[in-house]
């Protein structure tokens, strides 16, 4: 008795340790497995994070820096438009003008603004809509405005400046719902201040915008427990700006991202992550499912926000739970069936590892899909040019990164070949420039963008900019030349192949219409003689045709012979017009030709080619124009030192998706056209050749149902008059 009760008292005992031991290492086993599963959790986020600011950053850059490259080009314009209006006073320019130079230079309206005594308002534009518009309500446009046309720099933070030029950022015009690029220019040479724009709907912000999204896209995919990301603008959210999107990056409530996932207590969170700048946690409830939104602050103005499927926290805490009770009935019946139940745990462990390693796994998966690596530098004590900062998966796969270059000079990280252009761009970038180039770097090739880092005093310390891998890009441009080079031999062997034949069929041609015309002055009766004029009319138009083939094949071999010699512009135009006048009389046209009082009556150029040109034009005209009249202006552009020749008519027009196309080869802007006046479709083909052939552009502007203006331009090979 006293053994069992000894024995009673060592079960017992030894139960009550065991389920001690039990019970402590179950309460361990699931603090450990819970703070491990949110450890992975928070590191998940944290990764999260990491990703969505270095997206946006590059991102940032690349579209600020696309951003520039318009700027600048813009500002070329506004110089030539100031040069061309300098010295004009506002009451001399008229829309017309403004049109017609808003169609040369590609712009989508052309504006002049003057000073009031207490505002600065539209006098001018190409835009019925623009004139008359007060910028005196405008913010610091209208700072911006005064301190332009006063010839100050002009002090506002935002937008792009340069001596006399300023540069708005993106914004939604006034009268429509498009996105603008708006410029001004200012140098004091007009009383007015240039103003030119452009739609800029697909520019730098809406290329961020879809390359971020398509990063938090793939993160999404990659990673299912995640349902939403989102980057909120905290300012624009609070003050409820969705319809009144001035300036994207300003007003747009979501920046990046979809807030399907959206609460009324948003508002309340996103104010106290920006203003706390630290993490918050919500917990609802959608379609049965329970859900978990974290608001991340990235910086004062934004806000990251994470939906997760909150079912996976609970299962966590079910799981850890399992493990405890699972422990403490082990301990009451069998330290063998602990061992084994341990094993298990640490089994499931191994998986969860397996599982976190895979996520790392898909994350790094994800880096590797961004192309860019972010670059920083400046000039050593020594004066050269050393890396402060360089990330990305480029970088990376170089075996660049921060930690491994910082303060090296470039010598020091790239090959001799290399180096020296590197040090060249970036000290163009220390004097204040953009600069772009393509570097070539271990069998890759590189496009990279630099820009400086201004301070506030306008000095210049530092430069960064970012890298992208277009190895593949340059390899296919190099496949397309060498399709190019193939494409250009098939044409060559196309050329001469037409050539050929048509020299071939023009010699019997030439045979049968002798042979009609022998006929036709033999005795014939009427039938015979109307059959005789159907063939001499068909051979006409084969040889016609014939030759256009020959014509064209010559222009685009090279074998076109150019015979310049001087002549008399007066003459030729009398030829030409009296020539094409008999057509024009016979369906009741009335034909003019206008030559302007400033073109020289002598031209050094090759008059056959000018009066064919013009002969194709006109015939075309006329062929086309039922009633009305058709006028042959010339006109000297002194500026380009260019003949500027027009042909107008009131004939039936071209519909404007087709103005690009009656250039090419046996091509007519409708079918139709084709079986009513009949045709090749290689007239307007060999005057474009033509033109070119000489120097010169050809281009057409017309309306259906109201006529057709052809243009082209001849450079003048004569010394223009001295004024």
């Amino acid at each position: 008795m006293k053994l069992d009760r000894l024995a009673l008292k060592i079960l017992i005992r030894s139960s009550l340790i065991i389920t001690i031991i039990g019970s402590v290492t179950g309460i361990l086993l699931f603090q450990y497995y819970y703070k491990h599963f949110q450890n992975v959790y928070v590191d998940k986020l944290n990764k999260t994070t990491g990703i969505i600011q270095q997206t946006i950053e590059t991102a940032r850059l690349k579209s600020e820096a696309d951003e520039r490259v318009l700027d600048l080009r813009l500002l070329n314009i506004s110089r030539l438009i100031a040069d061309e209006l300098s010295g004009k006073r506002i009451d001399e320019i008229d829309q017309k003008q403004l049109i017609e130079m808003k169609g040369r230079y590609h712009l989508d309206g052309i504006s002049l603004f003057v000073k009031k005594p207490d505002d600065i308002v539209i006098e001018k534009s190409s835009e019925d809509k623009e004139i008359g518009l007060s910028s005196q309500k405008w913010g610091y446009w209208y700072t911006a405005f005064n301190e332009l046309m006063n010839g100050d720099p002009v002090t506002v933070r935002r937008g792009y400046y340069e001596q006399n030029y300023w540069a708005g950022p993106i914004s939604k015009s006034e009268i429509s719902d498009d996105y603008f690029k708006y410029v001004y220019f200012y140098d004091g040479s007009t009383p007015f201040m240039i103003n030119v724009f452009i739609k800029a709907n697909n520019e730098a912000i809406l290329t961020e915008q879809s390359f971020v999204n398509q990063i938090i896209k793939e993160l999404i995919e990659g990673s299912p427990d995640i349902n939403e990301i989102s980057v909120i603008n905290a300012k624009a959210f609070l003050l409820g700006k969705e319809n009144k999107v001035i300036e994207p990056y300003r007003d747009l409530p979501v920046l990046y991202g979809a807030n399907q996932f959206s609460l009324p207590e948003d508002p309340n969170l996103i104010k106290k992550t920006a203003d706390e700048q630290k993490k918050y946690r919500i917990v609802f409830q959608k379609n049965d499912t329970l859900y978990e939104k974290t608001y991340i602050p990235l910086d004062k103005d934004r806000i990251l926000t994470i939906v997760k499927n909150y079912d996976d926290l609970e299962e966590a805490e079910r799981k850890s739970l399992l493990v405890l009770f699972s422990a403490l009935i082990v301990c009451f019946f069998l330290i063998a069936y602990f061992t084994l139940l341990f094993t298990k745990k640490q089994r499931k462990l191994l998986l969860a590892e397996e599982q976190r390693l895979q996520i790392a796994d898909e994350f790094q998966k994800t880096l590797k899909k961004l192309p860019n690596s972010i670059f920083k530098g400046k000039k050593d004590q020594n004066g050269n040019i050393v890396i402060t900062y360089m990330e990305g998966t480029s970088a990376e796969e170089l075996q660049l990164t921060t930690d491994k270059v910082f303060g090296k000079t470039i010598e020091e990280v790239y090959p001799p070949k290399t180096a020296p252009m590197i040090i060249a761009y970036q000290e163009r970038v220390l004097q204040g420039e953009i600069v772009e180039y393509i570097m070539e770097f271990r069998d890759r090739y590189y496009k990279v963008i630099s820009k400086p880092v201004w301070n506030e005093d306008g000095s210049i310390d530092e430069f960064a900019g970012y890298s992208m891998d277009i190895t593949d890009r340059i390899k296919l441009e190099k496949e397309l030349e060498k399709k190019e080079k193939a494409a250009s031999e098939a044409a060559r062997v196309k050329s001469e192949f037409l050539a050929t034949m048509s020299h071939e069929i023009r010699t019997p041609l030439n045979a049968i219409i002798g042979m009609i015309e022998v006929l036709e002055d033999s005795l014939l009766n009427p039938q015979q003689k109307s059959y005789i004029r159907v063939c001499k009319t068909a051979s006409d138009v084969l040889l016609r045709l014939i030759e256009d083939i020959l014509e064209l094949t010559k222009i685009e071999a090279g074998s076109m012979e150019t015979n310049k010699i001087k002549f008399r512009l007066s003459r030729l135009i009398d030829e030409t017009i009296n020539l094409m006048k008999v057509q024009a009389e016979a369906k009741g046209l009335n034909l003019t030709a206008e030559i302007a009082p400033e073109v020289p009556e002598t031209l050094y150029y090759d008059p056959d080619h000018l009066k064919r040109i013009m002969y194709n034009l006109l015939g075309n005209a006329i062929k086309f124009t039922e009633r009305g009249s058709i006028t042959l202006r010339i006109q000297l552009d002194e500026r380009t030192e260019s003949l500027m020749v027009s042909v107008s008519d009131t004939g039936i027009g071209i519909r404007s998706d087709q103005l690009n196309s009656i250039f090419e080869a046996f091509t007519q802007a409708d079918s139709s056209i084709t079986r009513k006046y009949g045709g090749t479709g290689l007239g307007l083909t060999i005057t474009k050749r033509l033109v070119e052939l000489a120097g010169g552009r050809i281009w057409a502007e017309s309306e259906e149902g109201i006529g057709s203006t052809f243009y082209f331009t001849i450079p003048l090979h004569h010394p223009l008059p001295s004024s």
